[in-house]
């Protein structure tokens, strides 16, 4: 398989599933983060606020630094 089909099989299952077709993790994340994203997980299960990708950017800087 060449790179392109790979590519082309990947953004159909992406489009048809509605998600990136594997799970993505790190063994090296800061506890903070950690703890930001779970935070942000209850709020997503619990309410039906939705923010902006710039809102959402401007608090990752912040989380950051």
């Amino acid at each position: 398989m060449n790179i392109s089909t790979a590519i082309h099989m990947f953004i159909k299952v992406v489009l048809r599933e509605q998600k990136i077709p594997f799970e993505i993790r790190s063994n090296h994340l800061d506890p903070t983060i950690i703890e930001k994203l779970q935070e942000a997980e209850l709020e997503m299960k619990h309410t039906s606020k939705r923010y902006s990708k710039e809102d959402i950017l401007e608090s990752m800087n912040r989380i950051i630094g």
